[in-house]
């Protein structure tokens, strides 16, 4: 079975959607500079059928470094060189695919947070059951290394289409949203 990525770019293609850091040189230490997302974006969608076609096209796309995945559709009559991403001009679908990022994920201290092997293994123990046996991709964010803590982003191949109110159900239900004050948690992404 097939479905989609729907990838947005800055339709002015001037602004990356990553963070962006900078080494302060007094004290040699890495700073996320202010990011101002774009207003305007340029859409396409990319047909997927399965976790390598996946896992190839995110490749691609994370080494142009100005693009980003939406598991929105984008609503019929919108203008896909130049559109705001809202309500109004993009809609919730189900899709195969899944994101789950951790941010500040924890681990204990025999594990090290930029140990590729070590550190996608302590991700996927955090997940619930039903994600166990799905294939995924998996990737360090922009701010990995530089603040503390795991910091990844797992997409996933699912066996059918999810609503994102079944997999935000799955999610918490598995105990991995975080405190609201931003320690060990993940969010679904999209």
């Amino acid at each position: 079975m097939t479905d989609v990525l729907t990838v947005v770019r800055d339709a002015e293609k001037s602004r990356p959607l990553t963070k962006r850091f900078v080494r302060d040189q007094v004290t040699n230490k890495a700073a996320p500079q202010p990011t101002k997302f774009p207003t305007f974006y340029s859409v396409e969608q990319i047909p997927i059928d399965g976790i390598f076609s996946l896992a190839e096209t995110l490749q691609r796309i994370a080494q142009e470094g100005k693009a980003a995945i939406i598991r929105d559709e984008p609503k019929a009559g919108i203008n896909w060189r130049y559109t705001k991403k809202s309500s109004k001009t993009f809609t919730p679908v189900p899709r195969r695919w899944i994101a789950i990022e951790f941010d500040s994920l924890i681990p204990p201290d025999h594990i090290d947070p930029l140990h590729w092997d070590d550190a996608v293994e302590y991700c996927l123990a955090q997940l619930p059951p039903e994600l166990e046996r799905a294939s995924c991709w998996a990737a360090f964010t922009s701010s990995a290394g530089i603040e503390p803590g795991i910091r990844m982003q797992l997409l996933f191949w699912l066996d059918r289409s999810l609503e994102k109110a079944e997999i935000v159900s799955c999610v918490i239900h598995g105990g991995i949203i975080g405190h609201a004050n931003g320690g060990n948690g993940a969010a679904v992404a999209g």
